[in-house]
C-alpha cells in the first residue's frame, strides 16, 4: 500500500472522532425532544383538570340567580 496516499486521505481518527460528537449531540437531541414531550403532556393533564374546574364552575354559576351570579363571576375574576 502507498503511505503517501493514507497520509493525503482524511485521518480516520479525527472522522471517527467527528462521528462521535455527531451521535453526541443527536442524544443531546433526542433527550431534549423527549424532556419536551414531558413537559407537555404534564401541561395537557394539567389543561384538561383546569377545563374540568371551568366546566364544575360554569354549571354551578348556573345555579345562581342571575344578579348574584355576575357578582360570583366578578370575584372569581378578581381572585
Amino acid at each position: 500500500m502507498n503511505n503517501s496516499k493514507l497520509s493525503s486521505s482524511p485521518s480516520w481518527i479525527a472522522i471517527a472522532k467527528e462521528a462521535h460528537q455527531v451521535i453526541n449531540e443527536y442524544r443531546r437531541v433526542v433527550a431534549s425532544i423527549k424532556q419536551g414531550q414531558d413537559s407537555l403532556n404534564r401541561l395537557k393533564v394539567e389543561y384538561n383538570e383546569l377545563e374540568h374546574l371551568a366546566r364544575q364552575i360554569d354549571q354551578a354559576l348556573a345555579t345562581i340567580p342571575f344578579t348574584d351570579r355576575q357578582e360570583a363571576k366578578r370575584l372569581i375574576e378578581e381572585y
